[in-house]
């Protein structure tokens, strides 16, 4: 791995015009985004009238040869144009609620709309009151979506399981995800009252549940167990870097300069809200852990540890994105969050599951935690594994039947 770092160091060196174009734009994005976080102190806006539209006229009548006496009223006076209203500052987060908004255009100008539908799927899976299974509501987590949950929806399909996905925006604001998933577990205690629910999450969907669970006015009381894969509890630096939910992919795509993979990438499910509320001293992140668990709820956390680098490597990747920062502000902005990441555990074999830290994934008074050597993206591209296999296990050996 320090060889292909050095490759990596190498590539950039050589770099050509297109791949500095690149970098430019995926430099932007991360001033972008930096700037959302912290918006609002310094932000006005002028709401300006629009401006009022002449009606057409008609041709003029030719006046009459014969003089008349005029009687119509005198000529108005034309209307005073009134002054543009002194700008009103906005508050950090209408600031940053604007800014997404225009930059959630620009996304889907670049890779398209969305059309993924929201709420549970699977409708199929579940048969009712009378339906003897246990019903499994799966969580996906940031940059993702439901496709990669279903993986995970097929090996738990035995014998007293039956899982559907929940779907959301990817890259919304915590907040506003688990007002859709309260919402759809309410319809749910509304249909069937006596029913209850395991919820299992990965990553970032893991937040999202908790503050559904956590959260007296969010908590729809038919939710009886959790099971947390990779939860981002106490944040993750790279879970905020646009491409750094996969560091090996990362570097490889650098070393190729693949410009098209980097721009798309830095788009598409990595712009909006939610990387703010991932950071470790974000908001969301702070309300959330000093709120207690839900008593009536069964917790479990499964943390991986197979991080991609071990510690040598880790500080080869911080020199190198140190000497980034030499005389670069834009590049900065990349490096610090590279940086903070090696120095985090988050990427250290033994430590992390190359995203997620052990110490972010643990939570107070969660007792069962289980660590397995298992990836961050465990559940889309490891299920196969002998971990993942294990991981499988696990869960369903915890499953209240």
């Amino acid at each position: 791995m320090v060889e292909s770092i050095k490759r990596v160091e190498m590539g950039r060196t050589h770099a050509r015009g297109g791949w500095r174009a690149g970098w430019f734009c995926l430099a932007s994005w991360c001033c972008l985004t930096g700037w959302i976080a912290g918006a609002g102190a310094n932000v006005a806006v002028a709401v300006q009238p629009p401006a009022a539209e002449s009606p057409a006229s008609e041709p003029p009548t030719p006046a009459p040869q014969t003089a008349v006496p005029s009687t119509a009223a005198p000529e108005a006076a034309p209307p005073q144009l009134e002054a543009s209203p002194t700008p009103e500052p906005l508050d950090a987060q209408s600031a940053g609620a604007a800014i997404r908004d225009a930059v959630g255009l620009l996304r889907q100008r670049v890779i398209g709309p969305s059309h993924e539908r929201v709420g549970l799927i699977d409708d199929d899976q579940w048969q009712g009151a009378q339906d003897p299974h246990r019903w499994v509501v799966l969580v996906h987590g940031f940059a993702s979506g439901p496709d990669a949950m279903q993986a995970l929806k097929d090996r738990l399909d035995q014998p007293g399981i039956r899982c559907r996905r929940f779907a959301y925006p990817n890259d919304g604001p915590v907040s506003e995800s688990s007002q859709l998933l309260s919402r759809s577990l309410r319809a749910l205690r509304q249909r069937f009252p006596e029913r209850r629910l395991t919820v299992i999450s990965h990553s970032m969907g893991s937040l999202v549940t908790r503050n559904v669970l956590e959260s007296p006015e969010l908590d729809p009381g038919n939710v009886d167990q959790f099971i947390m894969i990779a939860p981002p509890n106490h944040g993750s630096h790279l879970a905020q870097f646009p491409i750094g939910l996969d560091v090996e992919e990362f570097a490889r795509q650098l070393q190729r300069e693949n410009l098209q993979w980097i721009v798309r990438n830095a788009l598409e499910g990595a712009i909006g809200s939610a990387q703010v509320d991932l950071r470790p001293e974000s908001e969301i992140v702070r309300e959330l852990n000093g709120r207690p668990r839900n008593p009536a709820v069964r917790y479990t956390i499964f943390a991986g540890t197979a991080g991609p680098f071990t510690r040598q490597e880790a500080a080869a990747i911080a020199e190198m994105a140190q000497r980034w920062t030499e005389g670069n502000r834009v590049m900065a902005i990349i490096a610090e969050q590279l940086i903070a990441a090696a120095a985090s555990n988050e990427v250290i074999e033994g430590r992390g599951d190359g995203c997620v830290s052990v110490e972010s994934a643990t939570l107070a008074g969660v007792t069962d935690f289980v660590s397995l050597p298992f990836r961050h993206h465990v559940i889309s591209r490891q299920l196969d594994s002998v971990v993942g296999q294990q991981l499988i296990q696990e869960i369903v050996s915890r499953i209240v039947l």
